[in-house]
């Protein structure tokens, strides 16, 4: 049976939905994305994720979309597809005909989906992943670096040159030398105890689950810092993770073919992963 999805404000069957040949997304991917995670029918830190699609649609100057509206929505998918742990991916995207302007319009295109949870891919995640850094920059100078643009390409070209090493996440430095982000996760190092992430500035998402991090380092009272950090001081690191709303915090455990510190998850990685999953268990404990 055909699973359903949402497209601009109705449910369809998978494979009745019908998007345009002449759809600004197909033609530019001129619109934005957000991945995000649900247990129990219950979507995690939906609040931000759609406070952060909007404002990335306010950046590329789409109409936005009722954050109310769009919550609704997420709910009857899963509800339509009796899906409890689900990945659920919104995209919004601009409406109107081709061409380099586009034209005003009043409200933007908008499709759900959502996918059962692969929850093998998220246990293999979690004992441990292997990245490279690649050749590929994270513009930080642009400020579409700090949106999840339907324009993947360079996320997409990151992941193939690590994958051609055999390598799952592709770490990108910024034009400065400085670690921005992984292709698809935000970077945390830990040394002598302490945790350091790249600041927004050096090109990094502001990802929802780095931020749920940064509660976690207060709340534990670990010593958490926003500073560059360059290629040298993820090779001497004690201990990596990465971060994002589908798999949540990964121990990075080889690095260029490389072991990270033991070559195993680290103690502190393990903590901050442990305290992670209890807020998300804490918080979708009741269906919405």
């Amino acid at each position: 049976m055909s699973r359903a999805v949402f497209y601009n404000g109705s449910l369809y069957a998978e494979s009745d939905c019908a998007i345009s040949p002449l759809s600004r997304a197909v033609h530019y991917g001129d619109g934005v994305f957000e991945t995000m995670r649900s247990s129990n029918g219950c979507v995690f830190r939906l609040s931000e994720h759609l406070e952060r699609l909007c404002s990335g649609l306010r950046l590329l100057r789409i109409p936005l979309p009722d954050p109310a509206q769009l919550a609704a929505a997420t709910g009857a998918l899963l509800r339509a597809n009796a899906l409890s742990d689900a990945t659920i991916k919104i995209i919004a995207f601009r409406d109107g005909p081709p061409g380099p302007t586009p034209a005003a319009t009043d409200a933007p295109c908008v499709l759900i989906t959502a996918e059962p949870m692969d929850h093998d891919s998220r246990t293999r995640s979690a004992a441990g992943v292997s990245a490279r850094i690649v050749a590929l920059r994270r513009d930080e100078t642009s400020p579409l670096s700090g949106i999840k643009c339907l324009n993947y390409l360079t996320s997409i070209m990151a992941r193939l040159e690590a994958a051609d090493c055999g390598d799952r996440e592709a770490l990108l430095l910024n034009h400065s030398g400085c670690v921005a982000e992984g292709a698809t996760s935000n970077v945390f190092v830990v040394g002598k105890g302490a945790l350091r992430t790249p600041p927004l500035s050096a090109g990094a998402l502001p990802g929802i689950t780095r931020a749920v991090v940064l509660e976690i380092a207060r709340t534990l009272d670990l010593a958490c810092t926003e500073s560059d950090i360059v290629p040298e001081e993820l090779r001497s690191a004690d201990e990596i993770f990465l971060t994002n709303a589908g798999a949540g915090i990964m121990p990075l455990t080889m690095l260029d073919g490389a072991a990270v510190g033991t070559g195993r998850p680290g103690a502190l990685t393990l903590r901050c992963q442990t305290a992670y999953n209890e807020i998300f268990t804490r918080e979708t404990k009741q269906r919405t």
